[in-house]
């Protein structure tokens, strides 16, 4: 079973609405989308760093998440959703970007 966490990313030095974002395991999550195609599908992907330097990566956006849930349950994994951080977590990597799909778009 695969642990997901989908919480708020709340920062002080925001302004609006805080960004929801899932993450779980990175070992687990790569093993069925890699990192290039996380990129490809939701146009980039962030990783956290956990207690015991587990790491985590997922995606923000709420559509993202359940895009995201959604194609990890079509590829046979079974989604245990906690809607939490994981503990002692922090951002590692903000965001990585598909450079490629933001030149589609302009």
């Amino acid at each position: 079973m695969l642990e997901l966490y989908q919480f708020k990313e709340i920062r002080k030095y925001w302004k609006g609405s805080a960004p929801t974002v899932c993450i779980g395991p990175l070992s687990e999550i790569c093993a069925l989308i890699d990192r290039d195609e996380l990129k490809m599908l939701f146009g980039g992907y962030v990783v956290y760093e956990g207690e015991g330097q587990a790491e985590f990566i997922g995606v923000w956006g709420g559509r993202n998440a359940a895009r995201l849930r959604r194609t990890l349950r079509e590829r046979g994994s079974t989604l245990h959703l906690l809607n939490s951080l994981p503990r002692e977590s922090r951002v590692k990597v903000r965001a990585v970007f598909d450079s490629s799909r933001s030149a589609q778009l302009a």
